[in-house]
């Protein structure tokens, strides 16, 4: 897996909406347990699955990092789903495979 810094057109890009997408920052809140005030991709990787798994480096609220896993099916079979979330990252942890 390379690891790729996100850029603001490359959400739209890959597929999957990371930024400005309410359903998915509701699901990230949910799952952390509170609201952000900041939430803002920072850097990916990829994973071929059947369909593709996008591990993101998320910054939240200034200096808070958080690393999402959000699996994406075929074109043929649907959106994009929330499947982990791992809290207490730094800037400087890397982005790696989590369950």
């Amino acid at each position: 897996m390379g690891t790729y810094t996100i850029v603001g057109w490359a959400c739209t890009l890959l597929g999957v909406r990371l930024d400005g997408t309410p359903g998915l920052r509701f699901d990230v809140e949910k799952a952390v347990g509170r609201e952000f005030e900041e939430y803002e991709a920072v850097r990916f990787r990829t994973q071929v699955v059947v369909g593709m798994n996008y591990y993101v480096k998320m910054r939240v609220d200034n200096t808070d990092y958080i690393h999402i896993r959000i699996y994406v099916p075929p074109p043929r079979l649907g959106g994009s789903t929330l499947t982990a979330v791992r809290t207490g990252k730094t800037e400087q942890d890397p982005i790696e495979y989590f369950d």
